[in-house]
């Protein structure tokens, strides 16, 4: 713990160094939180920032509206119409920093680049740019999309148009070609990952799960809709004076808007970033796009009624994209979250109780002999008492209820009596214990983790790990908890063992460690688990 806090402050002193403007978003307190040193309260990233020019005279005066990142993202991109105070305004150019001409000549945009999943959209950014293998699903990435232009927009400016016609209207109403694409957290080179495996009564897989809190979340705007080539991402851009350029990408109609007077251009696609808690589902069989996008939202409206959460503060959206449906992400809208998505990990029958919730949502309730039934015929495929919303108005002709062989039902109604199977380390759950079972040196410990198994407890982090400060090496270790796990056999009895523990574990404590000591008597073992339920889970039946 001391260690990491170091890190942490060093940490902080160099962001703090590099992130000293004004307009600077960073929080020491959102860094604490993110490392684990302090609760996931909400500590909110600066809006983006659109500048709106006063109208002449005295009527008005210059004034920024402001919007969350992933809204703004679109409502304020390149060319786009903002309504405000009964005038029109039009998106012209992106308000850049401060840069030399040396640097604007010599190196343009400070640009990212990332190669996305072709099957589950996961971003692979920095470090893992070289990857051959998804991180999250282990798919080959040949194949998936490669952006080497993505600019981070923080704010824009706009000027004020007079006339708008219908032709503009529906040209705002097609549009941009919008990608949400994530990256997991790393806390000392590990990934931030629970894997899980849902599964029904009879041992079949229905759903794998990822949960990864602290993920960033990028939003990226890949260019128009109507764009001539689909392959070609972003926009043209000045990079001297910062406005939107000709674009030969740009639907026919759309480079009347944009700058003549072009000095440096280059093409970029912008993004914005975000730290988010979310959870990934990926179907253990096939499911068509119209059951997918029907799970999606059954789900989400169950997850909102059994936390009592509001509609906005959970999104929803299919990965790797719309038109390739094959997962689902949720993600919690406010940073530092409700803290409804690890109870799905975390606690036995939280996604039970989500899935009755979402059936009584779809108007099935049980009848007499148990089975679901239909309760209100007159709702066909949704309606907005069930499964439909402002939200979700672009899948509306996707989600259906009810199908021909009642899929949704069917699924709904396994996910009552399923089960969750946990791994840790970014590993499986069969990969956790069998690099646990590996590890330990003792028929004690075996029967440590057989336990663990047979009653669903969570899994240790890792096993046999040296603490180097105070000399000792625990059995197992939960490290996202600070715990340390001793399994103490028969040579624990002699009153000079008895000592040398008792004095490990009051520095181990000391050190703001929780230390468990199991005896040899296993009929014990149950009673020491329910003392950390936070730690090692309630037990399931």
């Amino acid at each position: 713990a001391d260690k990491r806090y170091s890190e942490a402050k060093t940490q902080i002193a160099l962001l703090l160094d590099a992130h000293n403007e004004v307009s600077s978003d960073f929080s020491t307190y959102r860094y604490l939180a993110s490392q684990g040193f302090l609760p996931g309260y909400n500590f909110p990233r600066l809006p983006l920032l659109a500048y709106i020019q006063g109208r002449r005279g005295n009527i008005g005066r210059d004034s920024f509206l402001a919007r969350p990142r992933f809204l703004a993202i679109s409502e304020f991109g390149p060319l786009s119409l903002i309504y405000h105070e009964g005038s029109q305004y039009r998106v012209k150019k992106v308000m850049l920093g401060v840069r030399s001409d040396q640097e604007i000549d010599q190196l343009g945009l400070a640009k990212q680049e990332a190669r996305l999943c072709p099957s589950c959209g996961y971003g692979h950014f920095h470090q893992q740019l070289e990857n051959e293998i998804c991180v999250a699903c282990g798919t080959p990435l040949d194949g998936g999309k490669r952006i080497d232009n993505l600019y981070r927009i923080e704010n824009v400016s706009t000027q004020r148009v007079l006339r708008i016609t219908c032709d503009e209207e529906e040209r705002q109403r097609q549009g941009y070609d919008m990608q949400t694409t994530i990256q997991f957290a790393s806390m000392d080179n590990r990934l931030r990952v629970v894997n899980a495996e849902i599964t029904d009564a009879q041992g079949n897989v229905l759903l794998h799960m990822q949960y990864a809190p602290a993920s960033t979340v990028w939003r990226i705007n890949l260019g128009w809709k109507r764009r001539k080539e689909e392959s070609i991402y972003g926009f043209n851009i000045d990079t001297t004076t910062g406005q939107w350029s000709k674009d030969e990408q740009a639907p026919p109609d759309q480079n009347d808007e944009a700058s003549k007077d072009e000095k440096h251009i280059e093409r970029i696609t912008p993004y914005v970033e975000d730290r988010r808690n979310v959870l990934i589902l990926r179907p253990g069989s096939y499911l068509d796009e119209s059951l997918l996008t029907s799970l999606q939202y059954a789900i989400k409206r169950g997850i909102e009624a059994e936390f009592q959460i509001e509609e906005s503060e959970l999104m929803a959206e299919p990965l790797p994209n719309r038109n390739e449906r094959k997962a689902i992400l949720y993600y919690e809208s406010a940073e530092g979250g409700a803290g409804v998505l690890t109870r799905l990990v975390t606690d036995a029958t939280a996604l039970s109780r989500v899935a009755r919730q979402a059936l009584t949502i779809c108007h099935y309730t049980p009848d007499d002999q148990g089975e679901y039934i239909d309760s209100n015929p007159d709702c066909e495929a949704g309606c907005y008492r069930c499964l439909l919303s402002y939200y979700n108005q672009p899948d509306h002709e996707l989600i259906d209820r009810k199908d021909e062989a009642g899929k949704l039902k069917k699924l709904l109604v396994s996910l009552l009596d399923a089960k969750i199977v946990a791994g840790s380390e970014g590993k499986t759950h069969e990969e956790q214990i069998s690099h646990l079972e590996q590890l330990s040196s003792s028929s004690l410990e075996k029967a440590f983790l057989d336990h663990l198994k047979q009653f669903g407890h969570h899994l240790p982090d890792d096993a046999q790990v040296v603490i180097v400060q105070f000399k000792t090496r625990p059995d197992f270790v939960y490290r996202s908890h600070q715990a340390v796990i001793y399994i103490d056999g028969p040579h624990h009895e002699s009153p000079n063992q008895k000592k040398i523990d008792k004095d490990t574990t009051q520095q181990l404590q000391d050190a703001g460690l929780t230390v468990i000591r199991f005896s040899k008597i296993q009929s014990s073992w149950p009673d020491t688990i329910a003392q950390y339920p936070d730690i090692f889970g309630a037990a399931k039946s």
